[in-house]
């Protein structure tokens, strides 16, 4: 089996140090790659990617309009959030239209990576261990928000033929273009159903997502709008992903996953991206996914702005001297 293609490269003083492997799919609405690299056939579990996929029942149901979940509460619920004191509070909200509370949540507690939050739990000697901190919080509550919507029960809001789930599961098998009698899924860190595809595949439901997402006032463009106009909800201000929000966020609707997943749908060209890195390392997806935005020609170089320093960030040392930097170090083939 031949190595995968080296996508980053992490220098010190001038000279390769590591590398990061792994592939990368473009794909259209039709499932058609237009562009690859790498074995796109390879599977890998969506992970949090799929948090815009798993909001969409809610939003097209009109159980959204119908709880009076705005923006904010969609932007939460479509993201990896960091437990901070707005982000928490904008799940409360989600879970008060309702008529639940953290109670309901079955994440599990998870450290916030907030500072502030991370505090005050530490303070309380770890008494504080609100599931409602889990960087999955608000996609659980957008969950737990659609049962309601469908009068269905609560409890057991995570198994698969529970009618929130089901609803949640069909719609991402139907955009990765999955039969129901050959998808698999595993449980994800948060206990919740996280779908399995090919690279490929997972390109191809961001396409269609694309497509979606392109008629304005849609469910998908509502979600992506969200998303672009909160990018605090999303996670830390300095994450690649709410820095990506914030800066490209009218033009993409973007979302990592755990073990080096990320997709992104790109309305305007109709297209959908999905890579992976192979050892699952986060560091290198900011490089890799801003280099193939570039050479997609979706972002010029000129506009980088702030996304150029997760494009090849420089590497410091503890005395904060540049010792290095992460790099690209591939070219997509086109088809």
């Amino acid at each position: 089996m031949a190595a995968a293609p080296v996508l980053a490269e992490v220098t010190r003083s001038g000279r390769v140090e590591s590398i990061h492997r792994g592939a990368i799919a473009v794909a259209d609405a039709r499932g058609r790659l237009v562009a690859q690299l790498g074995d796109v056939g390879l599977g890998a579990y969506f992970r949090s990617a799929a948090k815009p996929i798993q909001l969409l029942p809610l939003v097209e149901s009109g159980a959204a309009d119908r709880l009076g979940l705005g923006p904010r509460e969609l932007a939460v619920a479509a993201a990896s959030h960091s437990g901070s004191p707005a982000q928490v509070a904008a799940v409360e909200t989600v879970l008060g239209r309702a008529g639940l509370d953290a109670a309901a949540l079955a994440c599990g507690y998870q450290e916030p990576r907030n500072r502030q939050n991370l505090a005050r739990t530490l303070a309380g000697n770890g008494t504080d261990r609100s599931p409602i901190y889990n960087n999955c919080s608000g996609k659980h509550a957008g969950m737990l928000a659609l049962a309601a919507s469908l009068g269905a029960p609560a409890a057991g809001y995570l198994e698969p033929h529970h009618p929130a789930q089901a609803k949640i599961l069909a719609r991402t098998r139907e955009l990765a273009g999955l039969e129901p009698e050959a998808a698999h899924f595993g449980i994800d860190g948060c206990s919740a159903p996280t779908l399995h595809a090919t690279l490929a595949q997972m390109a191809a439901a961001f396409a269609r997502l694309a497509v979606a997402a392109e008629p304005a006032g849609s469910p998908a463009a509502r979600i992506q709008a969200a998303m672009a106009a909160h990018p605090d909800m999303l996670g830390e201000p300095t994450s690649f992903n709410s820095v990506l929000a914030q800066v490209l966020g009218a033009r993409l609707l973007a979302k990592l996953g755990a073990e080096g997943v990320f997709c992104v749908a790109i309305p305007s060209a109709g297209l959908g991206v999905a890579l992976k890195i192979e050892d699952g390392a986060p560091r290198a997806l900011g490089v890799v996914v801003m280099e193939t935005l570039l050479q997609l020609g979706v972002v010029t170089s000129d506009e980088l702005g702030p996304l150029a320093a997760h494009h090849r960030p420089v590497l410091k040392n503890w005395r904060e001297t540049s010792i290095g930097e992460l790099r690209p170090a591939f070219e997509l083939s086109r088809q």
